[in-house]
């Protein structure tokens, strides 16, 4: 374990407007689990995607088994033995899993013409499964399956080339604790065999658990690397941030006397989930939890519109409403931040300026054009009132970190006047910091008398955040409590019964 395997040395990038490295320095060895621990805006997302060529650094010098190389690709990087498990879904919806874990690579077999040799394709596809310990079927279009195994089929894509060099950003944020748990350990397995491997995760349990040494970065620069025999949670925190950080229960209280905001009865969608009843109050903060594959943001999808209901019904401050479309949702006062961000929140090539504003044109449509000042004020507005970091407004939202999409998204329903918000994973992929400053923000919108639904596998934030708990399992709803009497093993143990 003594020898780098990959050394980045005193790396640096420049993006119009900001550097994104300084001077960084990066090992590692072969046989190790090296994580890389920061805040959103760290620069993580840029190392690595200087490691795969992905981007080129504008100084400093690549190593590879201790000869100097350059990464001009993606694909280079794959031939030289690199593979990525990216944070966010990177596949073709319409193909089937087998050839979304071959897609890019000519596999060919000779006769009179050279044609694709699908029997390979799928003997090799079923072999990177069983690997893994997955059972998918390998003829299935993945865009009909589930988040945490579409998650999956990217791990056994990396896993199908040989790689002997991972790198693996937020691979557990979509998966169930059990997923979790067996892709840890197939980690920790694959190390033993001498593969060298980059984890990134927010979920510092796991950091401490499976790596080897966690480098700390922060504004793009080195901090420290620290030593397994030197691991606590506490220490990488404050390394991340420069300080202490504690999440206590955010207090926030609803109005006894306060109206029923949101009311459903016997909300059904056939093999998602079934008579599901709650009421929520203006102002509340009501939590949903349960593993994945519990169909909470089946649930949640429905009540804005996206997915229509068998059968049940939607009560808005006491009159019963049919939502039949995210429009109609709006038009109502909902607003909506999916599970998957990139995929159904943001427009990734529109700037900051455009995803904010698209929700509602009203406010700055003057026929026949847009009103481009009152437009740049209504944003100038909300950058500095949730703090969202950016170059400008002109900035592309693609290149903001994983907070502060968020923010722009949480804006955007904000800047309409939404009157209830559902939060699918608000914090996914996002830093502590950046999370304590969304924790904050939610309270303040429910403060100000916004109903807020959150859903998230992170039962201490529910507990943080909630006033009452909603627990679903498989599709069911088991119970719900007030969040002061709830303890996250509690939760488990309900989320977990038939």
């Amino acid at each position: 374990m003594d020898s780098p395997r990959l050394e980045l040395r005193n790396i640096t990038k420049i993006f119009p407007g900001v550097k994104a490295l300084t001077d960084l320095n990066f090992s590692l060895r072969k046989g190790e689990i090296h994580s890389l621990c920061g805040e959103n805006g760290a620069g993580k997302s840029t190392l690595i995607n200087c490691m795969i060529g992905l981007y080129q650094p504008d100084g400093g010098e690549i190593y590879l088994d201790g000869e100097k190389t350059t990464m001009s690709s993606p694909n280079d990087a794959l031939l030289k033995g690199i593979a990525i498990v990216p944070q966010e879904l990177n596949l073709i919806p319409d193909l089937t899993v087998a050839e979304n874990i071959f897609l890019g690579v000519k596999k060919t077999k000779k006769g009179l013409i050279h044609s694709i040799d699908w029997a390979g394709i799928y003997r090799e596809s079923e072999d990177a499964l069983k690997r893994l310990g997955i059972h998918i079927d390998i003829n299935q279009k993945v865009g009909t399956m589930s988040v945490a195994n579409q998650q999956l089929v990217q791990i056994a894509r990396a896993m199908a080339f040989g790689a002997d060099i991972l790198i693996l950003d937020e691979p557990t944020a979509c998966l169930t604790l059990n997923e979790a748990d067996r892709l840890l350990k197939m980690l920790e397995n694959f190390r033993d065999e001498g593969k060298a491997i980059v984890y990134v995760s927010h979920h510092l349990e796991e950091v401490t658990r499976i790596s080897d040494r966690v480098t700390i970065m922060r504004d793009g620069r080195f901090i420290e690397v620290i030593e397994r025999q030197d691991f606590s949670i506490p220490k990488i925190i404050k390394g991340m941030v420069g300080r202490d950080v504690t999440y206590p229960r955010i207090e926030h209280e609803v109005d006894e006397n306060a109206e029923i905001a949101i009311k459903v009865e016997g909300l059904t969608r056939k093999n998602e989930f079934r008579n599901i009843s709650f009421e929520i109050k203006k102002g509340e903060i009501f939590g949903i939890a349960g593993l994945v594959g519990a169909g909470r943001t089946e649930l949640v999808s429905s009540i804005f519109g996206e997915r229509k209901l068998d059968s049940g019904d939607i009560y808005v401050f006491g009159k019963k409403t049919e939502i039949s479309s995210p429009v109609e949702a709006i038009g109502l006062g909902f607003g909506y931040l999916p599970e998957e961000r990139r995929r159904f929140g943001i427009l990734p090539v529109l700037s900051l300026r455009e995803n904010m504003t698209i929700a509602d044109m009203k406010k700055i449509y003057k026929f026949p054009m847009i009103n481009r000042a009152a437009e740049r004020e209504i944003v100038d507005e909300y950058i500095k009132k949730i703090n969202i970091k950016c170059s400008d407004m002109e900035q592309q939202i693609r290149k903001l970190s994983g907070g502060n999409q968020q923010k722009v998204i949480l804006a955007r329903w904000l800047a309409v006047g939404a009157k209830f918000l559902i939060l699918d994973e608000p914090t996914r992929g996002v830093d502590v910091n950046a999370k304590a400053e969304i924790h904050q923000l939610i309270k303040q919108m429910a403060d100000a008398g916004m109903t807020v639904i959150v859903v998230s596998s992170e039962m201490e934030e529910l507990l943080s955040l909630a006033n009452r708990i909603m627990i679903m399992n498989e599709g069911e709803q088991k119970d719900i409590a007030d969040a002061s009497q709830l303890t996250p093993e509690g939760i488990l143990k309900i989320a977990l019964t038939k």
